[in-house]
């Protein structure tokens, strides 16, 4: 999480570096904020609790890992291998 404003300011003109970092603390803020209770939920109501949550830590990395592959093939004109 702490690379993701590094990553921004890296690839941005200087007038925009305030802008894109906004947006990408924005896409972070609704996750960070609502995977932890829903985390503590599937904690409190199961029988098997740990492995529950594991489960759903592991689905949510996996959806992360889809996200951020559909924007790489949308973003280089469908071509996986192309250098950015």
């Amino acid at each position: 999480m702490s690379l993701s404003g590094v990553l921004s300011i890296a690839v941005s003109p200087p007038p925009e570096i305030g802008y894109r970092m906004g947006l990408v603390l924005l896409a972070i803020s609704i996750p960070a904020l609502t995977v932890a209770p829903i985390g503590g939920a599937i904690l409190q109501g199961s029988g098997d609790a740990w492995l529950n949550v594991k489960v759903f830590g592991g689905v949510m990395c996996l959806a992360g890992s889809v996200v951020m592959f559909l924007s790489r093939w949308l973003y280089t004109e469908k071509k996986l291998f192309k250098v950015f």
